[in-house]
Parts: C-alpha cells; structure tokens; sequence
C-alpha cells in the first residue's frame, strides 16, 4: 500500500512541475479494448445435469497463440493510432 502511495505523491509532484503535457503519454487499462472469447452461447451452457456427470467440455474453446498475437496487432494499430508519440516504442513484427 505504501509504494502506491509513493508512487501517487511522484506523479502528483511531477504534474506540478510539468503540467498537463506529462499526461499525454499514459495509457490506462480502463481505455483499452479487453477481448473475451467465449464459444458457446448461454443456451448450451444452462443445460441440467447430474451432479456427479462430469462437467462437459466446451467445444473450440482453445485459444492458440495466433490469436493472442492477432488481439496484439490490433491493440498496437490502435494505439499508434491514438497516441502517436509512442509510435518508435511500440515494436511489435506486423
């Protein structure tokens, strides 16, 4: 708790000595796009059974590292997009 604290007290500090344009580059988690795949639809999940059946198992629901990487691509081209000062950090192979 202390080291938010901390780090709260630099930033409030930093904004005072340079203003508003230390701001600019932050991006938030709040602003980002979070991605949720789910393959099923509720009807399929709601199904009753047995408690001792095993539960069943959802069909296509591995997500693969292409698809990871996919969301990754996105997320760059809208941040480039967005934030355009960053454009040089961000390095991620199209």
């Amino acid at each position: 708790m202390q080291h938010r604290v901390d780090v709260c007290t630099e930033w409030k500090g930093r904004l005072e000595q340079e203003g508003d344009n230390i701001l600019k580059p932050i991006i938030t988690a709040d602003k980002v796009r979070l991605y949720h795949y789910d393959p099923t639809i509720k009807q399929q999940s709601s199904k009753w059974k047995h408690l001792s059946s095993p539960t069943p198992k959802k069909a296509n629901c591995e997500i693969g590292c292409s698809y990871y990487a996919n969301v990754l691509r996105t997320m760059v081209q809208h941040v480039k997009r967005k934030h355009p000062l960053l454009q040089k950090r961000l390095s991620i192979a199209p």
